[in-house]
């Protein structure tokens, strides 16, 4: 079950392109809308923010401490700066405790295929899988054991992940997330043998060059 992580942040009232003094004090600009409320600007203190999001990621709450008022809240969109990554702006989604939202959460392989040990190459057809459930039932991910991939016609699908009872998954449970794929040499050498073998072309100059030996 997810866990609410505390964000302390304040009312902003500065916008458009001012924000930019705002990002040379260590201060970055953000917003939190959603759950029948208008948007409301905020800004959060860049070393507080950036610890946030290497723990919450995506899909685990962040309480978003605005005064003596609490705004749950998930983290939709990041925006950084090309080269250097700095983050610039956040959006936050608040949320109602008991209602249901969706989010996508990683899918996380451990263990090791028996198909390796033929030469192989472990496969991942499906990098995440959207979820919904209610904000305190959040997962931070999934993990698939891919011990269970024997040979190469084993493959695990979607309706094979397990999840908590109270995480619904949205994602398509005949949607492939992990197979060992045979090695391709293998492949070009069933097609090497295959192939038709190639006719010998006799120009008009080697015909006449046996008929003379055969003359002579």
């Amino acid at each position: 079950m997810a866990q609410q992580i505390d964000l302390p942040a304040q009312q902003r009232t500065i916008t458009g392109k001012k924000v930019s003094q705002l990002r040379r004090t260590g201060i970055i600009p953000a917003v939190v809308y959603g759950h029948h409320k208008a948007a409301t600007n905020i800004q959060v203190d860049e070393r507080a923010l950036h610890q946030t999001l290497m723990r919450a990621g995506m899909n685990r709450l962040i309480n978003i401490q605005l005064g003596a008022e609490g705004v749950m809240a998930l983290v939709r969109d990041i925006q950084r700066e090309p080269i250097s990554q700095r983050v610039v702006h956040v959006d936050f989604l608040a949320v109602a405790m008991d209602e249901p939202i969706t989010a996508n959460v990683p899918i996380h392989l451990e263990g090791v295929a028996p198909a390796l040990d033929q030469g192989g190459t472990l496969l991942q057809a499906l990098a995440e899988i959207e979820i919904r459930a209610l904000p305190a039932d959040l997962i931070a991910g999934v993990t698939v054991d891919v011990s269970k991939l024997a040979d190469y016609d084993a493959v695990i699908h979607v309706r094979d992940i397990q999840v908590p009872e109270r995480v619904e998954v949205l994602t398509d449970g005949d949607e492939l997330v992990a197979k060992v794929a045979p090695p391709a040499v293998e492949e070009e050498e069933v097609a090497a043998e295959e192939a038709p073998a190639t006719p010998e072309v006799i120009t008009e100059t080697e015909t006449q060059r046996r008929r003379t030996e055969r003359d002579d």
